[in-house]
């Protein structure tokens, strides 16, 4: 009796907020700046980019043409590298600890056939 009287709430609760949200939005033409106003304190409500935010980088221009980008995915290899010792060293043994384990209460059919996916995924 309870079940049908939280589930009725819950519906109740699910209406109302589809209503208020569909009571609270714009009309179907609205401008840019009707939906979404902007303490910008400028008068044509323009926003910054926020790629502007981004630092410039290691290298200027001219060096990443004189060859500074080969640094550059010379770091990404070795952070892929990185990536993958971490993975096979410390990921992989504590998920099969993880999978082992009796408080987790996963069947071993399910931990035999997620870990080897998982693993295989990961090489």
């Amino acid at each position: 009796m309870q079940a049908e009287g939280g589930q009725r709430w819950a519906r109740r609760a699910l209406l109302l907020a589809i209503l208020w949200a569909t009571a609270h939005l714009p009309p179907p033409g609205a401008s840019l700046l009707q939906r979404v106003p902007r303490a910008t304190g400028n008068s044509t409500q323009c926003v910054i980019s926020p790629s502007l935010e981004f630092p410039e980088g290691f290298f200027t221009k001219q060096e990443r043409t004189d060859g500074g980008i080969v640094i550059y995915f010379l770091i990404i290899l070795y952070m892929f590298g990185a990536l993958s010792i971490v993975c096979d060293e410390y990921f992989l043994p504590s998920l099969e600890i993880i999978s082992e384990s009796k408080w987790l209460e996963i069947s071993p059919k399910a931990s035999k056939i997620v870990v080897p996916h998982i693993r295989g995924c990961l090489e």
